[in-house]
C-alpha cells in the first residue's frame, strides 16, 4: 500500500447554440359603413299616387295631409368594408462557447499485487470559465389588407453580447485500475466523480446555466518501446 500525492489538469471546450420562437402577436383592424332605415307611420295618411308626391307639405289644419317628421323606428346595419391584419413575431438565436480548465489535486492511495494496481484519490478542484455568448432577437411584421396578404418586413432588432470569466470550486473523487500484461503491454482504466457548483450566464432575455459535475469514464492501452 502506497500513499502519495496527485495533481491532474483537465481542459474541455463547451459550444452551445439554439434557435426559438416564442412570441406571436395579432392586431385586427376593421373598418364597417353603418347604414339607417328610417320608418314613418302614415297615421292613415294614403300617399297619393299622382301630384303631390312626398315631401308632404302643409298643415294639420289644412290643406294637404301631413305625416311626423320624426322617425317611428330606426335600424341600422353595419356593413364590413375591410379588414387590416398585422402579425408579429419573433426569431431568436442565442449561443455560448467556453473553455474549462479545471485543477483538482489530493492524496492518493495505491495497492499494488502480481500485475495489479488499484489507486483511489480524492479532493479539490478549482475551474475556471472563460465564456462569451450572445444573443440576437429579430421581431417580424406581417400585413394583410381585404384578404392580400403582404410581405414579411423587420419590424425591430435587438442584439446583445457579454463574455467574462468565472471560477468554480468543487470535489472529485477518482479510481483508476492499472494491469500490468507483459513487459510491453498495460491496459488501464478510471471513473471519476466531480461535484461542483453550478453558474448562469444570461446574454439578453436567455440564460445558460454551467454545471461541471458529471462522471468521467476513461480506458488506456499502453504499449512500451
Amino acid at each position: 500500500m502506497r500513499v502519495g500525492f496527485g495533481f491532474a489538469l483537465n481542459l474541455a471546450s463547451i459550444d452551445h447554440n439554439v434557435r426559438f420562437s416564442d412570441f406571436g402577436l395579432i392586431q385586427t383592424r376593421e373598418d364597417y359603413r353603418h347604414d339607417w332605415t328610417d320608418t314613418f307611420e302614415l297615421g292613415g295618411v294614403i300617399p297619393p299616387l299622382a301630384t303631390p308626391r312626398a315631401p308632404y307639405e302643409g298643415s294639420y289644419d289644412g290643406p294637404g295631409p301631413l305625416i311626423n317628421n320624426t322617425p317611428d323606428d330606426r335600424n341600422s346595419v353595419a356593413v364590413l368594408l375591410n379588414t387590416d391584419t398585422a402579425t408579429f413575431t419573433n426569431r431568436v438565436r442565442a449561443s455560448f462557447h467556453g473553455a474549462l480548465t479545471t485543477f483538482s489535486f489530493g492524496p492518493t492511495l495505491t495497492y499494488d499485487r502480481q500485475g495489479l494496481s488499484v489507486r483511489a484519490s480524492g479532493g479539490p478542484t478549482v475551474s475556471i470559465l472563460d465564456w462569451s455568448s450572445s444573443q440576437d432577437e429579430l421581431l417580424s411584421l406581417q400585413e394583410t389588407s381585404g384578404g392580400t396578404v403582404g410581405g414579411t418586413s423587420t419590424y425591430r432588432t435587438w442584439i446583445d453580447d457579454s463574455s467574462g470569466l468565472k471560477f468554480i470550486p468543487g470535489l472529485f473523487a477518482q479510481v483508476e485500475v492499472l494491469w500490468q500484461y507483459d513487459e510491453d503491454w498495460t491496459l488501464s482504466g478510471f471513473t471519476r466523480l466531480d461535484s461542483a457548483t453550478s453558474r448562469e450566464v444570461n446574454p439578453g432575455g436567455s440564460s445558460f446555466a454551467i454545471d461541471s459535475s458529471g462522471y468521467t469514464v476513461g480506458l488506456q492501452v499502453g504499449r512500451a518501446f
